[in-house]
Order: C-alpha cells, then sequence, then structure tokens
C-alpha cells in the first residue's frame, strides 16, 4: 500500500499540520505502508525532519499558484507506482484541485478545520470540537465521501498516548507552568506570557518555556529566560507529551496542540492566533475544557497576568477544567492505532454469522469461573472477593430460576469470548440493567465492541426493552468508554457509593433508549463490522 501527503510548513504557515500529518504517517508506516510527502519549499529544518530524522521520502514544490502547484504534483504522481491515498492537508487547495489528482491515485483524504471549501474526497478528517460539528460540511462534500469528525478521530504521536495511561490525577494546584505557542509563534505571544508571569512576582512557580527550531523570536525568548530565576528554555523539543503531563497549567495557542493537551487532562489558557482557530477554540472553552482569551491582538500581559493568577488562585476551577478536558477527549483512541488509520487500511468485512450470544451452560460454569476469579476482571467489579466453585454453582442455579435475569456466553466463531448479564429485567416498564466483560485479555481490537453491539441489539430486540442501562466505576475509562461508543448518555453520578480497596468510589450511570438505538444502530453496524449503512 502506498500514501502520498500532500501538506506545507514553514515559520509563516506554522508546523502544525506537518506535524499531524507525520503522526498519522508514522502510523502508517507501522503497518507496512510506504510513505511520501509533497511540500512546497520546506525550511532545512523541516526537511531535516521528514527525510533524515524520520526516513520519509519527500517531494519539493517550487511554485506557490494552486495550479502550478497542481501541475507539478501531478508529474510527481505521474512517476509514483500506485498510489492508494493521496491525503491533503492545506488550506490553499480545495476540490478543483483535487478533481485534477483524480486520474493519478485511487482515493483521497481531506484533512480540514474550516469548511469554507468544497472537496473531492472520499474521506474527510476535521478533528475539532465544533457545537455543529455534523453540519458543517453540508453541501461541501460529495455524497459518499465519509466524514470523520471530532475529537475521537485526532492524530496524536504516540508518545501521547503512551503518556495518557501513566497520567497522574491533577489536583489543581499549580507548581509549574508550561508556555508553548507551537513551532514558530510568529507574533511572539511567548514574550507576552514571560512578561506577564514577571508582573506575578511569583518565584515559587516553575517555568518551562518552549519554543520551535523556526521561531524567529527564539533567540530574544532564550534571553529574558535566562533573566528569570525559575524560567527554563527549551528548543525544539522531542518529549512535548512528557512536559504537559508534568505541568499543571499550560499557556498556549489553539490548534493541533490544543488536542494534544485536553487528551492529557491539561488545564489551558489559549490565545487565539490564526483564523481557523477561533471557532474550535470557543467551542472548546464552552464546553469548560479550555479558558479562551481570544484573538492575540486582543490580548496583553495585563490580561494574561490576571488570567494566571486567578489560576493559581482557583483550584477547584482548574481541577474541573481539567476533568471536562480529559471528558472532551475520551473517545479519542488511546491504542497504538488510531481509528483513521482503521479507515485507510482496508480490512475484510467481518461476516455476523461468526459472532453471537447464548445463553449460558453448566457446561461454561468452569471457563466463566475462571475468567470471573481473574484479577483483570475482579478489579472493576462491585464484589471482588475470589469466587469458590459452590458459591458459582449457586449463583448458576439462581440465575436459572430468576425471571428478572438472563445471563449470556459471548461466542466468536463457537468459542467462548465473554459474557453479558442482564438483570434488573422489569417487564411493566420495559428496562433492564447489564453488565459485561471479556474473558481474554488478549482478543484481537474490535472484539469488545462487537459484544456490546450484540448485547445491546438483543436487549432492544429479543427481549422488548424499552431502555438499557448500566453502572461503571468513575475511575474505569475504558468502561466510560465503551459505554458511550455504543450511544449511552450519562444520567447521573453517585458520590462515594461502593467501597473498594480500602475507599469509597463514585458511580457514573449510563442509558440507552430504544429510539437513540434505532437511529444509531445502521451507523455502529458500519464501525463495527465494516459493512455499508442500510
Amino acid at each position: 500500500m502506498r500514501v502520498v501527503f500532500r501538506v506545507d510548513a514553514s515559520a509563516q504557515l506554522g508546523t502544525g499540520h506537518l506535524m499531524r500529518c507525520l503522526a498519522l504517517a508514522d502510523e502508517l508506516r507501522s503497518k507496512g505502508v510506504e510513505v511520501s510527502f509533497i511540500c512546497r519549499e520546506p525550511s532545512e529544518h523541516l526537511c531535516d525532519d521528514v527525510e533524515r530524522k524520520r526516513d520519509y521520502r519527500l517531494h519539493r514544490l517550487t511554485q506557490a499558484a494552486p495550479q502550478s502547484d497542481a501541475e507539478e504534483t501531478k508529474s510527481i504522481l505521474s512517476r509514483e507506482r500506485r498510489v492508494d491515498w493521496l491525503i491533503v492537508d492545506h488550506y490553499g487547495l480545495d476540490a478543483q484541485w483535487e478533481q485534477q489528482m483524480r486520474p493519478y491515485v485511487r482515493k483521497i483524504m481531506v484533512i480540514d478545520d474550516l469548511a469554507n471549501r468544497p472537496h473531492d474526497c472520499d474521506l474527510l478528517l476535521d478533528q475539532n470540537f465544533y457545537i455543529d460539528m455534523h453540519a458543517r460540511y453540508e453541501n461541501l462534500l460529495p455524497n459518499q465521501c465519509r466524514k470523520l469528525l471530532g475529537p475521537e478521530y485526532a492524530l496524536l504521536r504516540r508518545e501521547f498516548k503512551a503518556a495518557r495511561k501513566d497520567l497522574k490525577e491533577r489536583n489543581g494546584k499549580i507548581r509549574r507552568i508550561l508556555i508553548s505557542f507551537g513551532g514558530s509563534d510568529p507574533t511572539n505571544e511567548t514574550l507576552k506570557v514571560l512578561q506577564a508571569i514577571r508582573l506575578l512576582k511569583r518565584n515559587d512557580i516553575s517555568i518551562d518555556v518552549i519554543v520551535g527550531i523556526e521561531s524567529p523570536n527564539k533567540e530574544q525568548v532564550k534571553k529574558i529566560c535566562s533573566q528569570m530565576q525559575h524560567a527554563t528554555f527549551h528548543c525544539q523539543v522531542e518529549n512535548m507529551a512528557y512536559f504537559m503531563a508534568n505541568a499543571d497549567l499550560v499557556v498556549g495557542a489553539g490548534g493541533v496542540s490544543m488536542w494534544e493537551r485536553c487528551f492529557l487532562g491539561l488545564p489551558s489558557i489559549v490565545v487565539v492566533t490564526a483564523q481557523n482557530q477561533k471557532d474550535a477554540a470557543s467551542a472548546a472553552a464552552k464546553s469548560g475544557a479550555i479558558w479562551n482569551l481570544g484573538w492575540h491582538e486582543n490580548v496583553d500581559p495585563a490580561m494574561l497576568a490576571s488570567t494566571i493568577h486567578r489560576a493559581l488562585n482557583s483550584p477547584n476551577d482548574i481541577k474541573r477544567m481539567a476533568e471536562r478536558a480529559i471528558r472532551l477527549m475520551e473517545n479519542a483512541e488511546t491504542s497504538k492505532d488510531s481509528r483513521v488509520v482503521e479507515f485507510l487500511i482496508e480490512k475484510p468485512v467481518l461476516k455476523r454469522e461468526h459472532y453471537r450470544l447464548r445463553p449460558i451452560t453448566e457446561e461454561d460454569l468452569e471457563k466463566v469461573l475462571t475468567w470471573r476469579n481473574s484479577e483483570r476482571i475482579r478489579a472493576n467489579m462491585y464484589t471482588d472477593h475470589i469466587i469458590s466453585e459452590f458459591e458459582h454453582k449457586e449463583w448458576f442455579q439462581k440465575i436459572n430460576n430468576d425471571p428478572a435475569v438472563a445471563c449470556m456466553l459471548y461466542e466468536i466463531k463457537g468459542v467462548p469470548a465473554g459474557v453479558i448479564h442482564y438483570t434488573n429485567i422489569d417487564r411493566r416498564n420495559q428496562k433492564c440493567e447489564w453488565g459485561f466483560y471479556l474473558g481474554d485479555p488478549d482478543l484481537p481490537k474490535g472484539t469488545g465492541i462487537i459484544m456490546g453491539y450484540l448485547g445491546v441489539e438483543y436487549a432492544f430486540e429479543n427481549m422488548g426493552i424499552r431502555k438499557l442501562y448500566g453502572e461503571a466505576f468513575a475511575f474505569n475509562r475504558a468502561s466510560i468508554k465503551f459505554h458511550r461508543k455504543l450511544g449511552f448518555v450519562q444520567e447521573g453520578r453517585l458520590t462515594k457509593h461502593i467501597r473498594k480497596n480500602g475507599q469509597y468510589e463514585d458511580v457514573l450511570l449510563f442509558g440507552l433508549q430504544h429510539e437513540k438505538w434505532l437511529s444509531f444502530k445502521a451507523q455502529l453496524a458500519h464501525c463495527v463490522f465494516h459493512i455499508p449503512n442500510e
């Protein structure tokens, strides 16, 4: 498989577009995909990053006008062997340019943030959060184009996914501030923030200042940092996730890095430095995930100092911001493979007949007991003692005689793989509670969501249930994400509800109505089984 990226980066344009394309390229290459880049006159540093450090083939364009760009790009593509995907991340290119590429590639993917021009593409990615996210591209795309919209499709480097797994809980207290305005920062917002921090005269706060090699102001910033007792200057770091994970507050721009910060639950004061950041920053602020100071020309050191002072004295607000940032990004993929890669690399259709639910029988009890007593499963259960064989058989006899309980075994090609149990089945009000677990921790990716799909489908279409509901510990991020991916909404929170490992834990309540399932089922079936929507 061969993929070609068309993307530009410079001190004027910034480096965010290239960085997110490189994150996707690295994932594709790990799958054996051959990747190359087409860029217009990148700087020597950017060439070094793409060609020498990452070892990608780089084709350089010399012309800026769209038609000249198209002619040069077509010439390069014509010399390439079969190109499966052309991925375009460029605000200056639209459907007219893309149509000219059609004879040279199998499919086209566009990465966009603006929704301000038509595209001729097979796949569109907009990883930003907007209030009107699903309506922004109406009448701008071909009917057959698949849209990947929202932070759940964010292109995140693997270092951020690794940092998320070991993330410490933020308590709202600020001891370390990170200042980072991307790879170039042409308007020198970094200087404003340093001036603001000087106004505060808080020598008890450690400051990390990160600039990119493309920054025209890096020497000035370095000099000012050397004059501040607790400020440390860093240039072109390779471990940004480390700095974000260890900071308590960041002051930075919108754009790609804003989603990286939200993914790590890092409270952010955002200054909008480009037009394409405005709407996403506004939407993120409305969700409570960031504090947005608005357009950079209207932000001065005094405003920054006042906002940072407020943050230093509002630990509860800062903790709440961290929680909402995590919540905004909780559907973003934390495994090493992003969901975008799944759409680019064609998979064989998974056949429904390979997966099924059936009632648990006495022959299944030994295997189910082994699963249930594993530390991995007990860690997320309300009752976490080791269950005896006698106790297990008593449970089986009880559920067989209780019309308010049903317990199903999940099978893949006839091999047991997990359990779904329905309890508190209320025929009068047509509702019931559910629970679930996969038995084997090493099952293929996607196995769990298929089990969930079948479990929800069984409740609504076989049991005649109107509402399905469930519970999850607030610390069980996997279960929370699983419920939301299946269409459940959070309906409540029980504070300090269940005693677990010597302390009382919060429990989240989730519900799914039959009407929502009917509207959501076809879309989910496509994602789960890779089959067309009906």
